[in-house]
């Protein structure tokens, strides 16, 4: 995924922790500058739900190394995590972009195997 300056991102995580203990989720990546800034911090109930971080990048990415996504618990016992999604705002989780999909109708292409539908 390509984080582009001012296009914003969604994370988002189903959560549970096992006992009534403290306990957090922390996500973090690389900083391009980001509004808000990370680190994107969830305290789960023992309960399911899901967490939400919406974020924007501010600048490009320029550094050499190849960025990080970080996650870090802290706390005592267990936690569980299901679903852990992070994708662009203005486009729904896995869709592809409307000039890819046409460019894979127009293509004569026999067969391909995707996890979305074209």
């Amino acid at each position: 995924m390509v984080l582009e300056p001012q296009r914003p991102i969604v994370i988002e995580v189903w959560l549970k922790k096992e006992k009534d203990t403290p306990l957090i989720f922390e996500f973090e990546c690389s900083d391009h500058g980001f509004d808000p800034p990370f680190p994107a911090v969830f305290e789960p109930t023992t309960e399911w739900k899901k967490y939400t971080f919406e974020t924007t990048p501010t600048r490009e990415y320029d550094s050499e190394i190849v960025g990080q996504v970080k996650w870090k618990v802290s706390g005592e016992g267990s936690l569980f995590i299901d679903n852990l999604r992070v994708y662009h705002k203005d486009r729904p989780f896995m869709q592809a972009p409307t000039e890819v999909v046409e460019t894979l109708r127009n293509s004569g292409l026999h067969a391909i195997r995707l996890h979305g539908f074209v």
